[in-house]
């Protein structure tokens, strides 16, 4: 019977850890289609439709659309401690400039140096490092 219960416990916990792991991977997903929507709405400023569609795309991968990154404020003041999103379209933005395909503003190759960017193993780091800041549903 201990057996029979510590099985049943074990296969829980790794069900758990399996969804959990899930989680992680699909709000990390999330900020990072979050960083090429908003690189895209960046790069394309004279392309009202467009920019427009990219911006409701960042929107609804925002915290306040479906994303899952919590954004930390200070209890006192509200000030924002950190924010996930601003991290990761600070470094996109950043990135995208630094690219061979150089980013300017509804120039050629702005797609390519947006896929370039959240392509790199640095901005993964980056998106993994937001972990503590996702909010995993019990």
């Amino acid at each position: 019977m201990r057996h029979l219960l510590f099985l049943l416990a074990l296969a829980s916990a790794t069900s758990a850890c399996a969804a959990a792991s899930e989680e992680v991977l699909q709000a990390r997903q999330k900020l990072s289609h979050y960083a090429l929507a908003t690189c895209l709405a960046e790069a394309y400023p004279e392309e009202p439709r467009f920019t427009d569609d990219a911006r409701r795309a960042a929107g609804a991968y925002h915290f306040m659309g479906r994303g899952a990154h919590r954004i930390v404020q200070d209890e006192d003041t509200l000030d924002v401690v950190h924010d996930p999103y601003a991290t990761v379209k600070e470094y996109i933005l950043q990135a995208v400039t630094a690219e061979p395909a150089i980013m300017k503003q509804g120039g050629a190759n702005a797609v390519a140096g947006c896929l370039q960017a959240v392509s790199t193993a640095e901005f993964q780091a980056l998106v993994r490092d937001q972990d503590g800041y996702i909010a995993l549903q019990d």
